[in-house]
């Protein structure tokens, strides 16, 4: 972890089992605000410090996992956009992961649908947000991330919770997949785009809040984003792009936006 962190250390608090249980009321099912088969999440509240937190706790096979995870919040711990790891319970078999809570909102309460909650179950062979090789553990790299981009980014385009999400984008895809001749490549790939593009239609038309979340997008900039959204969950994860190359791509939709909005 030090050499992940490139020796830079973060101060972090050790909290007891007695202290995130008396923070949850007992780990109350009505604290739990998600699930999925490898963790599940409360909110609770810490007398102490007077605030709310979340509650990370993982399941008896998921200690890779809550490794993982603290290194990977110790590398974005003060990004803007990710939630900060304020500390971990150690007295449990597996760290019990304590974060700050979101205030605003998660991503999910702004663009989704009041069909949010709901149970993880398997979609075209992944789950959630994660790509098929987030199952196995000698397979996970920077392009599990990438994966998990791309359907985040598919729902701010498209408005929808994830598995909406998954459902409509994989049913285009799935065409691909059972005739995978040149045409039906193309004709599949024409209708995500089409697709993409009805939802860009719906946004400039709606004035519902998933529709602010990209204010002022033109066609050109909306389906550059939608094509680099496929390109992040492509099913190959050598064939998606690596996440500086997402970055740089999103910098230059972003400077073309900017040069259209001038010529205006």
């Amino acid at each position: 972890m030090i050499s992940e962190c490139d020796g830079k250390s973060n101060p972090y608090s050790i909290y007891s089992a007695k202290e995130l249980e008396k923070a949850t009321n007992k780990y109350d099912p009505n604290q739990l605000i998600d699930s999925d088969p490898y963790f599940d999440m409360y909110k609770g509240f810490h007398e102490e410090y007077d605030c709310p937190i979340l509650v990370k706790c993982f399941r008896d096979y998921g200690l890779e996992k809550a490794i993982k995870e603290i290194v990977l919040s110790s590398q974005a711990n003060r990004h803007k956009n990710v939630l900060r790891l304020l500390g971990c319970c150690l007295e449990t078999e597996i760290p019990i992961l304590v974060f700050e809570y979101p205030h605003c909102g998660t991503l999910s309460k702004h663009i989704g649908t009041e069909k949010d909650h709901v149970v993880g179950r398997i979609v075209d062979r992944t789950l959630g947000h994660a790509a098929l090789e987030f199952t196995i553990p000698d397979w996970i790299t920077e392009k599990v991330d990438v994966f998990g981009f791309g359907i985040v980014l598919l729902e701010i385009l498209l408005g929808e919770s994830r598995f909406e999400t998954f459902l409509k984008v994989d049913q285009l895809l799935d065409q691909s997949h059972q005739a995978p001749t040149a045409s039906g490549m193309a004709s599949s790939s024409l209708k995500v785009d089409e697709e993409i593009n009805n939802a860009h239609q719906h946004h400039r038309a709606s004035s519902s809040d998933s529709a602010k979340v990209l204010p002022g997008a033109e066609s050109e900039q909306f389906m550059a984003c939608g094509e680099l959204a496929l390109k992040c969950r492509r099913e190959n994860p050598e064939e998606r792009p690596t996440m500086t190359e997402v970055a740089e791509e999103l910098r230059r939709i972003i400077r073309s936006q900017s040069s259209t909005s001038n010529e205006k």
